[in-house]
């Protein structure tokens, strides 16, 4: 059952490598994707697949920049890699530069002024050190639309000039009514210590942001966009955001109400279903029980059984 809204959501998938990716892609019946992918081959590879891609590589000018081919999938940056950092962690050959490519370069803000672009309501960012240049030539078109952003942040300096997690956060708040709703954290073992069971350093993480249901209601069409909205806090695992935002905005139309319901059906299955990582280990501690007890008792195996299977 499709969550009830007036139009797609317009999803720019920046550094689009492989896809759409979950959440996204679970849900790409109700999003339209746009997808910018700079690598030649990649590029070729998604346009067989998706009618709105662009083989640019964006940044916060127009002009041309040079793209460090790496030798491992996905760790090419027009960043040159930090050698000095990576050789600390295991398999640094990942990022090593097998070539370099003359890229020509874009702004977020150029493509919309020439309507190369839709709507734009959400944003994901990951191309290895770029994240805040290509804000930084996005401000205007971020500014009046945004509603979701997930952008790669980094906190070691795997490229040479990374820009850090808080010059991305400092940018991204200074938009206006965005908040940081969510930060996954991704840690490595340093090379001499990777037998260890140990949590390692922050090297890196996607950080999520979701605009304020004030900024949302100052929108052209609310109505839509808090729906939108919605729906995008849904699907990234934040209903009680979503209802927030739908009873929050004192809108009463049909959909909302329709919209409100859906997701309190929605809670209520995600919380009768257990994940698909429950169920294998529900399924792994039933194997450990008989189908019937000693003592003439239902055993674990059919009780879970029962419930789950």
């Amino acid at each position: 059952m499709k969550f009830p809204m007036q139009d797609k959501v317009n999803l720019l998938d920046i550094g689009a490598r492989y896809g759409l990716q979950e959440p996204w892609k679970q849900w790409q019946d109700q999003v339209t994707p746009v997808l910018v992918e700079p690598e030649e081959a990649e590029y070729r590879r998604l346009k067989a697949r998706y009618p709105h891609v662009f083989n640019v590589a964006l940044a916060d000018s127009e002009g041309s920049r040079e793209l460090y081919i790496a030798r491992g999938a996905g760790k090419s940056s027009i960043y040159r890699p930090n050698l000095a950092f990576l050789d600390q962690f295991p398999k640094p050959e990942r990022f090593h530069t097998v070539a370099t490519q003359q890229v020509t370069t874009t702004t977020l803000d150029a493509l919309y002024a020439r309507r190369k672009l839709p709507r734009i309501d959400a944003v994901k960012i990951d191309v290895q050190g770029a994240e805040l240049d290509i804000l930084r030539g996005g401000k205007r078109l971020l500014g009046d639309q945004l509603l979701a952003l997930q952008v790669e942040v980094c906190f070691g300096e795997m490229y040479e000039g990374y820009p850090h997690f808080c010059a991305i956060d400092g940018f991204v708040r200074g938009l206006g009514g965005i908040h940081l709703q969510d930060l996954s954290k991704r840690h490595w073992h340093y090379a001499q210590g990777k037998h260890l069971d140990a949590k390692g350093r922050l090297v890196f993480g996607d950080a999520l942001y979701f605009a304020d249901l004030e900024r949302i209601m100052e929108m052209a069409a609310p109505e839509a966009a808090v729906q939108r909205a919605a729906f995008i806090a849904m699907i990234y695992g934040f209903p009680d955001y979503s209802l927030h935002l739908l009873r929050g905005s004192g809108l009463t139309g049909a959909r909302m109400t329709e919209a409100t319901r859906y997701l309190e059906k929605f809670c209520a299955r995600k919380l009768a279903i257990p994940s698909r990582a429950m169920r294998r280990g529900l399924k792994a501690l039933a194997a450990f029980f008989p189908a019937t007890g000693e003592d003439g008792s239902v055993g674990a195996k059919r009780i879970f059984g029962r419930l789950y299977w």
